[in-house]
């Protein structure tokens, strides 16, 4: 999926593969910072997620941080969260490339990682495999391509085993759905509903909201339901906006899908307790 920025040279799209035992995804953007730092604050689904994850850096930069100590990340760097301990990490760079792995410890990938992160390096040769796979990605061939994914993160050293069974059979209606719900976050500027979202895979309303609660248990997905998934998509939207400086505060509110740069910065103040401008601050810090 790809998101269109209303900046020349700024870009963002997302590939990923779930399953309820994982969940593979690899964010290619450039001109924006994703800091889930800064989102731990801002969205709820970053507070739910208590997974094992590893995370490699393929191109740009990144940081960590635990316990009020800040590591960067360069190209090469690979991270492995307790993700039930709220570190931080973040990511930029022009281009930017990470690729993110979060699994159940009892599927055979690798046991809980339980702990300070833990950070290593993958050597030119191997970085340079690993950055040919991700090339490949698409959603046509998602699932073999996620199977080749674990055997080469299993040779790199990075997971205990090969996958031990073949993923959890989701229904197509609920899998056409996770696709439909990603889409929305290029589409937040239109403020889309649940209806519009059934009708968008030809679902009623109530069978759409069953079929969230039904993508929630299969996929193991950290929402509650359509309403947090949206504010959270509209939080994070905002969040890489935020970093592209030349953007006014109005044209966030109105690319994230609020009202307005007031309903924008009431929304950030109930949550994190920092205005938006607070935010822009504290990104052009981080990443300048």
């Amino acid at each position: 999926m790809e998101v269109a920025l209303p900046v020349e040279g700024a870009r963002a799209r997302y590939g990923s593969v779930r399953d309820q035992g994982f969940a593979v995804s690899v964010l290619w953007s450039a001109g924006i910072a994703s800091d889930w730092g800064i989102l731990s604050r801002l969205t709820s689904y970053i507070a739910r997620q208590r997974r094992p994850q590893l995370s490699v850096v393929l191109r740009g930069r990144g940081y960590v941080a635990t316990d009020g100590v800040v590591t960067s990340l360069g190209v090469g760097d690979v991270v492995v969260l307790d993700q039930s301990r709220q570190d931080h990490e973040g990511y930029a760079g022009s281009p930017c490339e990470v690729l993110v792995f979060e699994w159940e410890p009892d599927i055979g990938l690798g046991p809980a990682h339980v702990g300070p992160p833990f950070i290593g390096r993958l050597g030119p040769r191997d970085l340079a495999r690993l950055q040919a796979l991700t090339s490949r990605f698409s959603e046509e061939t998602a699932l073999a391509w996620m199977l080749e994914l674990v055997e080469l993160l299993r040779v790199l050293g990075l997971g205990a085993e090969a996958l031990p069974r073949a993923p959890a059979i989701v229904t197509p209606r609920v899998a056409q759905l996770y696709r439909a719900l990603g889409e929305l976050r290029g589409q937040l500027d239109r403020h889309p509903s649940l209806p519009e979202l059934g009708e968008a895979v030809g679902l009623s309303e109530r069978q759409a909201r069953r079929d969230l609660d039904e993508l929630e248990s299969q996929f193991s997905m950290p929402i509650d339901g359509f309403r947090d998934a949206l504010s959270d998509m509209r939080m994070s939207h905002a969040q890489q906006l935020l970093s592209i400086e030349s953007l006014s505060l109005a044209r966030v509110a109105q690319l994230s899908g609020f009202r307005s740069a007031i309903a924008l910065s009431h929304a950030f103040t109930a949550r994190s307790g920092q205005t938006p401008g607070e935010i822009r601050t504290l990104l052009r810090h981080r990443w300048r």
